[in-house]
Protein backbone atom coordinates (compact mmCIF):
# COMPACT_ATOMS: atom_id res chain seq x y z
CA UNK A 1 0.00 0.00 0.00
CA UNK A 2 2.79 2.44 0.77
CA UNK A 3 4.01 2.35 -2.84
CA UNK A 4 0.51 2.34 -4.32
CA UNK A 5 -1.45 5.34 -5.60
CA UNK A 6 -5.02 5.00 -6.73
CA UNK A 7 -8.41 6.69 -6.48
CA UNK A 8 -11.77 5.45 -5.28
CA UNK A 9 -15.01 6.51 -6.94
CA UNK A 10 -18.32 5.06 -5.81
CA UNK A 11 -21.81 5.84 -4.62
CA UNK A 12 -22.38 7.60 -1.34
CA UNK A 13 -23.90 4.44 0.14
CA UNK A 14 -20.88 2.37 -0.80
CA UNK A 15 -18.43 4.95 0.50
CA UNK A 16 -20.30 5.28 3.79
CA UNK A 17 -20.37 1.49 4.07
CA UNK A 18 -16.63 1.22 3.38
CA UNK A 19 -15.67 3.76 6.04
CA UNK A 20 -12.08 4.62 6.89
CA UNK A 21 -11.23 0.90 6.92
CA UNK A 22 -11.25 1.07 3.13
CA UNK A 23 -10.92 4.78 2.41
CA UNK A 24 -8.19 5.90 4.78
CA UNK A 25 -5.49 3.39 3.93
CA UNK A 26 -2.03 3.87 2.48
CA UNK A 27 -2.12 4.15 -1.32
CA UNK A 28 -5.58 5.68 -1.61
CA UNK A 29 -5.37 9.15 -3.14
CA UNK A 30 -8.74 10.70 -4.07
CA UNK A 31 -12.12 9.43 -2.88
CA UNK A 32 -15.12 10.75 -4.85
CA UNK A 33 -18.86 10.31 -4.50
CA UNK A 34 -20.22 9.52 -7.97
CA UNK A 35 -24.00 9.49 -7.66
CA UNK A 36 -24.53 13.21 -7.18
CA UNK A 37 -25.06 15.38 -4.11
CA UNK A 38 -25.75 13.66 -0.82
CA UNK A 39 -28.19 14.56 1.93
CA UNK A 40 -27.11 16.70 4.87
CA UNK A 41 -27.12 13.67 7.13
CA UNK A 42 -24.95 11.61 4.77
CA UNK A 43 -22.69 14.61 4.29
CA UNK A 44 -22.08 14.78 8.03
CA UNK A 45 -21.28 11.06 8.11
CA UNK A 46 -18.80 11.41 5.24
CA UNK A 47 -17.26 14.54 6.81
CA UNK A 48 -16.56 12.53 9.93
CA UNK A 49 -14.18 10.17 8.09
CA UNK A 50 -10.44 10.70 8.34
CA UNK A 51 -10.23 10.16 4.61
CA UNK A 52 -10.74 13.21 2.44
CA UNK A 53 -13.79 12.67 0.26
CA UNK A 54 -14.98 14.81 -2.64
CA UNK A 55 -18.73 15.31 -2.35
CA UNK A 56 -21.53 17.85 -2.60
CA UNK A 57 -24.60 18.29 -0.42
CA UNK A 58 -28.13 19.02 -1.57
CA UNK A 59 -31.06 19.00 0.86
CA UNK A 60 -34.01 21.08 2.05
CA UNK A 61 -33.45 23.97 4.45
CA UNK A 62 -34.92 22.26 7.49
CA UNK A 63 -32.65 19.21 7.16
CA UNK A 64 -29.59 21.35 6.48
CA UNK A 65 -30.31 23.51 9.52
CA UNK A 66 -30.98 20.47 11.71
CA UNK A 67 -27.63 18.90 10.80
CA UNK A 68 -25.47 22.01 10.57
CA UNK A 69 -26.71 23.32 13.91
CA UNK A 70 -25.32 20.28 15.74
CA UNK A 71 -22.06 20.39 17.65
CA UNK A 72 -19.05 18.74 16.08
CA UNK A 73 -17.11 19.88 13.04
CA UNK A 74 -18.41 17.09 10.82
CA UNK A 75 -21.95 18.39 11.12
CA UNK A 76 -20.87 21.81 9.91
CA UNK A 77 -20.32 20.29 6.45
CA UNK A 78 -17.24 22.41 5.79
CA UNK A 79 -15.71 19.41 3.97
CA UNK A 80 -18.37 19.54 1.27
CA UNK A 81 -17.42 21.07 -2.08
CA UNK A 82 -20.81 22.75 -2.24
CA UNK A 83 -24.04 22.91 -0.25
CA UNK A 84 -27.30 23.73 -1.98
CA UNK A 85 -30.84 24.07 -0.71
CA UNK A 86 -33.26 22.00 -2.75
CA UNK A 87 -36.77 21.16 -1.56
CA UNK A 88 -39.69 19.61 -3.39
CA UNK A 89 -41.95 22.34 -4.71
CA UNK A 90 -39.82 25.29 -3.62
CA UNK A 91 -36.36 24.41 -4.91
CA UNK A 92 -33.71 26.68 -3.47
CA UNK A 93 -36.17 29.21 -2.03
CA UNK A 94 -36.34 29.64 1.75
CA UNK A 95 -37.94 32.06 4.19
CA UNK A 96 -36.01 35.05 5.51
CA UNK A 97 -35.68 33.39 8.93
CA UNK A 98 -34.23 30.19 7.46
CA UNK A 99 -32.04 32.24 5.16
CA UNK A 100 -30.52 34.14 8.08
CA UNK A 101 -29.82 30.85 9.85
CA UNK A 102 -28.15 29.36 6.76
CA UNK A 103 -26.20 32.57 6.24
CA UNK A 104 -24.76 32.29 9.73
CA UNK A 105 -23.13 28.88 9.20
CA UNK A 106 -19.40 28.66 8.53
CA UNK A 107 -19.90 26.69 5.33
CA UNK A 108 -21.32 28.54 2.34
CA UNK A 109 -24.85 27.46 1.42
CA UNK A 110 -26.50 28.28 -1.91
CA UNK A 111 -30.08 29.48 -1.39
CA UNK A 112 -32.61 32.11 -2.42
CA UNK A 113 -35.02 34.08 -0.23
CA UNK A 114 -38.65 34.90 -1.09
CA UNK A 115 -40.50 36.58 1.78
CA UNK A 116 -42.41 39.69 2.79
CA UNK A 117 -40.64 42.97 3.46
CA UNK A 118 -41.55 42.82 7.15
CA UNK A 119 -40.12 39.32 7.55
CA UNK A 120 -36.96 40.21 5.67
CA UNK A 121 -36.48 43.42 7.64
CA UNK A 122 -36.88 41.51 10.90
CA UNK A 123 -33.76 39.47 10.05
CA UNK A 124 -31.49 42.38 9.12
CA UNK A 125 -32.52 45.27 11.38
CA UNK A 126 -32.72 45.82 15.11
CA UNK A 127 -30.53 44.99 18.07
CA UNK A 128 -27.49 42.90 17.24
CA UNK A 129 -28.05 43.07 13.47
CA UNK A 130 -25.68 44.71 10.99
CA UNK A 131 -27.72 44.31 7.79
CA UNK A 132 -25.55 41.56 6.28
CA UNK A 133 -27.57 38.66 7.70
CA UNK A 134 -28.94 37.68 4.26
CA UNK A 135 -25.99 38.64 2.05
CA UNK A 136 -25.16 34.97 1.39
CA UNK A 137 -28.45 34.53 -0.47
CA UNK A 138 -28.10 34.28 -4.24
CA UNK A 139 -31.26 36.35 -4.59
CA UNK A 140 -33.76 38.09 -2.31
CA UNK A 141 -37.24 38.75 -3.67
CA UNK A 142 -39.77 40.74 -1.64
CA UNK A 143 -43.31 39.38 -1.69
CA UNK A 144 -46.44 41.43 -1.13
CA UNK A 145 -47.19 41.93 2.55
CA UNK A 146 -47.49 44.46 5.32
CA UNK A 147 -45.74 47.81 4.96
CA UNK A 148 -42.32 48.65 6.40
CA UNK A 149 -40.58 51.88 7.35
CA UNK A 150 -38.34 53.83 4.99
CA UNK A 151 -35.29 52.69 6.98
CA UNK A 152 -36.38 49.06 6.63
CA UNK A 153 -36.82 49.51 2.90
CA UNK A 154 -33.32 50.97 2.66
CA UNK A 155 -31.88 48.01 4.58
CA UNK A 156 -33.64 45.55 2.25
CA UNK A 157 -32.32 47.34 -0.83
CA UNK A 158 -28.80 47.07 0.60
CA UNK A 159 -28.91 43.25 0.69
CA UNK A 160 -26.38 42.09 -1.88
CA UNK A 161 -28.81 39.69 -3.59
CA UNK A 162 -31.85 42.03 -3.54
CA UNK A 163 -33.84 41.91 -6.78
CA UNK A 164 -35.86 45.08 -7.33
CA UNK A 165 -37.66 43.80 -10.41
CA UNK A 166 -40.57 41.68 -9.23
CA UNK A 167 -40.34 42.81 -5.61
CA UNK A 168 -43.31 44.46 -3.89
CA UNK A 169 -42.41 46.77 -1.00
CA UNK A 170 -44.94 49.09 0.61
CA UNK A 171 -43.64 51.93 2.80
CA UNK A 172 -45.57 53.66 5.58
CA UNK A 173 -43.67 56.19 7.65
CA UNK A 174 -43.69 59.75 8.92
CA UNK A 175 -43.29 62.57 6.43
CA UNK A 176 -39.90 63.42 7.93
CA UNK A 177 -38.57 59.87 7.43
CA UNK A 178 -39.96 59.65 3.91
CA UNK A 179 -38.36 62.95 2.93
CA UNK A 180 -35.11 61.88 4.58
CA UNK A 181 -35.07 58.68 2.51
CA UNK A 182 -35.63 60.63 -0.69
CA UNK A 183 -35.68 59.36 -4.25
CA UNK A 184 -32.60 57.21 -3.71
CA UNK A 185 -34.73 54.79 -1.65
CA UNK A 186 -38.28 55.59 -2.68
CA UNK A 187 -37.77 55.57 -6.45
CA UNK A 188 -36.63 51.95 -6.40
CA UNK A 189 -38.25 49.56 -8.89
CA UNK A 190 -39.30 47.28 -6.04
CA UNK A 191 -41.19 49.97 -4.10
CA UNK A 192 -44.91 49.69 -4.80
CA UNK A 193 -46.67 52.25 -2.60
CA UNK A 194 -45.66 54.99 -0.16
CA UNK A 195 -47.92 56.54 2.47
CA UNK A 196 -47.43 59.09 5.23
CA UNK A 197 -48.38 58.04 8.75
CA UNK A 198 -49.16 60.27 11.71
CA UNK A 199 -51.93 62.39 10.22
CA UNK A 200 -52.03 65.36 7.84
CA UNK A 201 -48.93 67.42 7.07
CA UNK A 202 -48.59 71.15 6.61
CA UNK A 203 -48.56 72.75 3.16
CA UNK A 204 -44.79 73.21 3.00
CA UNK A 205 -44.19 69.53 3.78
CA UNK A 206 -46.88 68.54 1.31
CA UNK A 207 -45.16 70.49 -1.44
CA UNK A 208 -41.90 68.62 -0.75
CA UNK A 209 -43.67 65.25 -0.74
CA UNK A 210 -45.30 66.13 -4.04
CA UNK A 211 -41.88 66.82 -5.57
CA UNK A 212 -40.71 63.23 -5.02
CA UNK A 213 -40.55 61.02 -8.11
CA UNK A 214 -42.87 58.35 -6.73
CA UNK A 215 -46.44 59.13 -5.72
CA UNK A 216 -46.85 59.47 -1.96
CA UNK A 217 -50.24 59.21 -0.24
CA UNK A 218 -50.70 62.11 2.20
CA UNK A 219 -53.19 64.72 3.40
CA UNK A 220 -52.71 68.42 4.11
CA UNK A 221 -54.15 70.45 6.98
CA UNK A 222 -52.98 74.07 7.16
CA UNK A 223 -54.20 77.66 7.16
CA UNK A 224 -55.16 79.41 3.94
CA UNK A 225 -52.15 81.74 3.94
CA UNK A 226 -49.62 78.90 4.21
CA UNK A 227 -51.42 76.84 1.58
CA UNK A 228 -51.57 79.79 -0.82
CA UNK A 229 -47.84 80.42 -0.35
CA UNK A 230 -47.08 76.96 -1.77
CA UNK A 231 -49.09 77.37 -4.98
CA UNK A 232 -48.57 81.05 -5.85
CA UNK A 233 -45.44 83.02 -6.59
CA UNK A 234 -42.42 82.81 -8.84
CA UNK A 235 -41.12 79.49 -7.55
CA UNK A 236 -44.51 77.80 -7.16
CA UNK A 237 -47.28 76.61 -9.41
CA UNK A 238 -51.01 75.92 -9.13
CA UNK A 239 -50.44 72.14 -9.24
CA UNK A 240 -47.80 72.00 -6.52
CA UNK A 241 -50.20 70.49 -3.96
CA UNK A 242 -52.25 68.33 -6.34
CA UNK A 243 -50.45 65.19 -5.12
CA UNK A 244 -52.27 65.47 -1.78
CA UNK A 245 -55.25 63.16 -1.34
CA UNK A 246 -57.09 65.85 0.63
CA UNK A 247 -56.40 69.50 1.41
CA UNK A 248 -58.29 71.01 4.34
CA UNK A 249 -58.01 74.71 5.17
CA UNK A 250 -58.07 75.15 8.94
CA UNK A 251 -58.20 78.97 9.21
CA UNK A 252 -56.67 82.10 7.71
CA UNK A 253 -57.63 85.17 5.74
CA UNK A 254 -56.60 85.50 2.09
CA UNK A 255 -57.42 87.61 -0.95
CA UNK A 256 -59.64 86.51 -3.79
CA UNK A 257 -56.79 85.27 -6.01
CA UNK A 258 -55.41 83.08 -3.23
CA UNK A 259 -58.85 81.68 -2.39
CA UNK A 260 -59.45 80.86 -6.05
CA UNK A 261 -56.10 79.06 -6.28
CA UNK A 262 -56.80 77.09 -3.09
CA UNK A 263 -60.19 75.98 -4.37
CA UNK A 264 -58.57 74.76 -7.60
CA UNK A 265 -56.31 72.29 -5.74
CA UNK A 266 -57.47 68.83 -6.83
CA UNK A 267 -57.78 67.52 -3.26
CA UNK A 268 -59.47 70.61 -1.78
CA UNK A 269 -62.21 69.65 0.69
CA UNK A 270 -64.47 72.66 1.14
CA UNK A 271 -66.92 70.92 3.43
CA UNK A 272 -64.19 70.55 6.10
CA UNK A 273 -62.49 73.92 5.53
CA UNK A 274 -62.99 77.29 7.24
CA UNK A 275 -61.26 80.49 6.12
CA UNK A 276 -62.02 84.13 5.33
CA UNK A 277 -61.57 86.30 2.24
CA UNK A 278 -60.68 89.97 2.37
CA UNK A 279 -60.14 92.01 -0.80
CA UNK A 280 -61.13 95.12 -2.72
CA UNK A 281 -64.62 95.54 -4.04
CA UNK A 282 -63.33 95.22 -7.63
CA UNK A 283 -61.67 91.88 -6.88
CA UNK A 284 -64.71 90.60 -5.00
CA UNK A 285 -67.13 91.61 -7.75
CA UNK A 286 -64.81 90.06 -10.37
CA UNK A 287 -64.60 86.76 -8.48
CA UNK A 288 -68.32 86.37 -7.94
CA UNK A 289 -70.10 83.60 -6.11
CA UNK A 290 -68.04 80.90 -7.83
CA UNK A 291 -65.21 81.76 -5.43
CA UNK A 292 -66.94 83.66 -2.62
CA UNK A 293 -69.86 81.28 -2.03
CA UNK A 294 -67.72 78.13 -2.29
CA UNK A 295 -67.79 75.56 0.50
CA UNK A 296 -65.18 76.40 3.12
CA UNK A 297 -65.41 80.18 2.84
CA UNK A 298 -66.64 81.74 6.06
CA UNK A 299 -66.51 85.55 6.11
CA UNK A 300 -66.01 87.75 3.05
CA UNK A 301 -65.03 91.36 3.72
CA UNK A 302 -64.54 94.32 1.40
CA UNK A 303 -61.41 96.28 2.18
CA UNK A 304 -60.36 99.73 1.00
CA UNK A 305 -63.27 101.65 2.46
CA UNK A 306 -66.92 102.08 1.47
CA UNK A 307 -68.07 101.18 -2.04
CA UNK A 308 -70.33 103.24 -4.25
CA UNK A 309 -74.00 102.46 -4.58
CA UNK A 310 -73.69 100.61 -7.88
CA UNK A 311 -70.98 98.32 -6.57
CA UNK A 312 -72.94 97.84 -3.38
CA UNK A 313 -75.94 96.70 -5.35
CA UNK A 314 -73.85 94.15 -7.25
CA UNK A 315 -72.27 92.86 -4.06
CA UNK A 316 -75.62 92.73 -2.29
CA UNK A 317 -77.02 90.60 -5.11
CA UNK A 318 -74.46 87.85 -4.55
CA UNK A 319 -75.38 84.68 -2.70
CA UNK A 320 -72.29 84.96 -0.49
CA UNK A 321 -72.66 86.94 2.69
CA UNK A 322 -70.28 89.88 2.35
CA UNK A 323 -69.32 92.54 4.87
CA UNK A 324 -69.19 95.99 3.19
CA UNK A 325 -70.19 99.65 3.58
CA UNK A 326 -71.67 102.07 0.99
CA UNK A 327 -70.86 105.75 0.59
CA UNK A 328 -72.44 107.70 -2.25
CA UNK A 329 -74.76 110.64 -2.97
CA UNK A 330 -78.33 110.36 -1.83
CA UNK A 331 -79.48 110.29 -5.43
CA UNK A 332 -77.29 107.30 -6.24
CA UNK A 333 -78.22 105.45 -3.09
CA UNK A 334 -81.93 105.89 -3.72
Amino acid sequence: GASSNYDISDTAAAIISGKDDVLDVSGVDVVTVTDGPVSASDGATISNFNAEVEFDVRDDASDLIAVMSQSGSASHLTEANSITVDATGTGSVVSAADGATLDNFTADVAFDVDDTAANIAAQITGTGKDGSELDEANSVLVLSGSAVTADDAAAIQNISGYIASGSDVDIVDTAAEILSAGNAILDDLGVDSIAVSGGPVDAATGELLGDLNKNVAFDILDDANDIASQIMGASNGPGDLDEAATVVVSSGNVDVASADAIQDISGYVGTMSDYDITDTSAAIISAGDAVLDAAGVDVVTVTGGPVNADDGAVINNMSATIEFDVSDTSAEIV
